[in-house]
C-alpha cells in the first residue's frame, strides 16, 4: 500500500511504496516514478536544490523510463545538466499534451497540473501559460487556443494540422 509523502526533489505531494533497504520508490505527479537512495536524500537536505534545478531535474525525471534510480552520483550529474531552452520545454509540453489525443479532440488543460510542470521542466503556472501562448499557439502554431480561459487556470486547445504533422513525424523517427 502506497503511503503519502513529499517528493524529495520538488516537494509536491507524492506517494511512496513501502521502503526497501537504502532507497525509497517515489510516485510524484511532477517528477514521475523514481527511486531515490537515502544517501542522495540526505545530500538534498544538506544542499537543497534551487528552483531552476528543481524544474530541470523534475523535467528530466518525468521523461525517463520508470523507475529511474537517483543516487548521489546521478544527483550530481543532474545538478550539472544545462537548463532546457524554452523551445525544448515547449516541445516536451506539447508531447505531454498530445498523449492520447485524437484528431479534432478538445484538450482541456489546467496550468496548475504538476504533470505539465514536470513534462515541460517548468517552475510555475505562469511559465506553462507562456509556453502555451507564446510558443505552442503563437510561434510554432501547433495548438489553437479556443479562448476558453477560466479562473483557476483552465483552458481548452486543439492540435492544429501543423501540430499533427510534427507528432506524426516524431512517431516515424
Amino acid at each position: 500500500m502506497a503511503e503519502k509523502t513529499r517528493c524529495p526533489i520538488c516537494g509536491a505531494e507524492a506517494s511512496e511504496d513501502p521502503p526497501t533497504g537504502d532507497s525509497r520508490r517515489i510516485h510524484c505527479p511532477r517528477c514521475g516514478r523514481y527511486v531515490i537512495s537515502r544517501t542522495a536524500e540526505a545530500t538534498l537536505l544538506g544542499a537543497p536544490l534551487s528552483p531552476v534545478e528543481v524544474s530541470s531535474i523534475a523535467g528530466w525525471l518525468h521523461g525517463q523510463p520508470e523507475p529511474t534510480v537517483v543516487d548521489v552520483a546521478r544527483l550530481g550529474e543532474l545538478r550539472r545538466r544545462p537548463t532546457p531552452t524554452a523551445q525544448e520545454k515547449a516541445r516536451a509540453l506539447f508531447q505531454e499534451i498530445a498523449r492520447g489525443t485524437t484528431h479534432g479532440q478538445w484538450i482541456e488543460l489546467n496550468v496548475n497540473d504538476q504533470r505539465l510542470w514536470g513534462a515541460a521542466s517548468a517552475g510555475s503556472a505562469e511559465e506553462i501559460i507562456f509556453l502555451l501562448k507564446n510558443y505552442l499557439v503563437g510561434r510554432l502554431k501547433w495548438l489553437e487556443d479556443l479562448d476558453t480561459w477560466a479562473l483557476g487556470g483552465f483552458a481548452r486547445f486543439i492540435i492544429t494540422p501543423e501540430g499533427w504533422d510534427v507528432l506524426e513525424e516524431t512517431r516515424r523517427t
